[in-house]
């Protein structure tokens, strides 16, 4: 989980950063593409290791399309690709992990692009199935994952060239990670890492169009506030079930058309304190054990309707040992209205899963110069 923040804190800035160069703007055009993966299962604990016991494969189907340009946001992004693939995992090791299978809706993002070529970067999250997981009995040796249904994010520098008016190749690296954000213990996660080549069918002929323009950069800020809901469990694998809830509140500062930093300050209730102080010897003292309270810092990348968020916070109040200092959220909102959006954050301690936050919030807009 900690590599995979990493890795997503280098989107963010990769593709926030972009400098909109490529100017290969094209009409949309629908596409299938076929890729093939080979790779190994990523030992991120040394007790994963263990797992590791053959090459994976793995086979990727996608339907895409390129968007046209014709809404300001494409054009600032350099006419993304936007797709869903499924996709299926021989994941190496038949008897503890068995096959994988993900159905992830993504978005492959340009940075060089012209008439023949391309390299981008493409991110997705969906959903995961897992075929084999732990089991007390018959799989105690899989300590990575504890439920069949699991998110499935996906973050893949790729490079592609046309053969042809309709078809392309590809080939590229790629990083596929399974979770359940402690929905089920245990969950260290599982991440396949693999190089992918494959081929793109499409139905017509990219042709070049017209462009929107892309709007003046106007500064501006927006008061933020989400309220979320969740349950856990914790270990020993196969306990009880917890709720969890968080109310937060956040200043963000637009500081371009793409990225927004902010500042905030959250409210955790947390159904499984009182449990993991007894696991470690401690005894709860009174109702305030479930509480957490603390203030974080982030950024986040708008695209259209969606916002891909960051933040980093740490803990002004916790009676919890062992949750440590810091905490992190990763997340995505979508846009519902003019000021209400849901959400679906993970939040973490570093590489340890908390809970996923399911969420609602409002929003306060606010205008300031050019």
């Amino acid at each position: 989980m900690q590599k995979l923040s990493a890795t997503i804190v280098f989107l963010l800035l990769v593709v926030g950063l972009q400098s909109g160069l490529a100017q290969e703007n094209t009409n949309g055009s629908w596409s299938v593409a076929a890729n093939y993966h080979r790779g190994f299962l990523i030992a991120h604990r040394p007790m994963v290791v263990s797992l590791q016991k053959n090459h994976l494969n793995g086979l990727e189907f996608s339907i895409l399309k390129t968007t046209s340009g014709a809404k300001a946001w494409q054009n600032q992004y350099n006419n993304p690709e936007i797709g869903v693939s499924l996709s299926g995992w021989n994941s190496g090791n038949k008897e503890q992990l068995g096959n994988a299978y993900a159905m992830i809706p993504y978005i492959n993002f340009p940075l060089i692009k012209n008439n023949n070529h391309q390299f981008a970067i493409k991110f997705g999250w969906g959903i995961g199935y897992v075929e084999k997981i732990f089991d007390a009995d018959d799989n105690y040796k899989n300590i990575v994952i504890g439920s069949h249904l699991n998110c499935a994010l996906q973050f893949q520098p790729n490079y592609s060239f046309n053969i042809g008016e309709k078809i392309t190749a590809s080939g590229g690296l790629n990083i596929t990670h399974f979770s359940n954000g402690s929905a089920a213990t245990p969950n260290l996660g599982i991440n396949f890492a693999s190089i992918t080549a494959g081929v793109r069918y499409r139905f017509a002929k990219t042709t070049v169009g017209t462009s929107a323009a892309k709007p003046e950069f106007t500064r501006s800020s927006r008061i933020t506030t989400f309220a979320a809901a969740s349950f856990k469990e914790t270990y020993p694998a196969e306990g009880n079930k917890y709720a969890a809830f968080t109310l937060s509140g956040s200043r963000f500062h637009q500081t371009s058309s793409k990225i927004g930093l902010g500042y905030g300050i959250d409210l955790f209730y947390d159904g499984s304190a009182v449990k993991k102080q007894e696991q470690k010897g401690g005894e709860a003292s009174d109702d305030l054990d479930y509480f957490k309270s603390g203030i974080h810092a982030g950024c986040e990348l708008a695209i259209a309707d969606i916002t891909i968020l960051l933040n980093m916070g740490g803990y002004l109040f916790n009676r919890v040992t062992g949750d440590g200092t810091f905490y992190h959220r990763f997340g995505i909102r979508y846009q519902a209205g003019n000021n209400i959006f849901v959400c679906m954050n993970l939040k973490s301690h570093w590489a340890k899963a908390d809970f996923i936050e399911w969420g609602i919030g409002y929003r306060i807009n606010r205008t300031s110069k050019k």
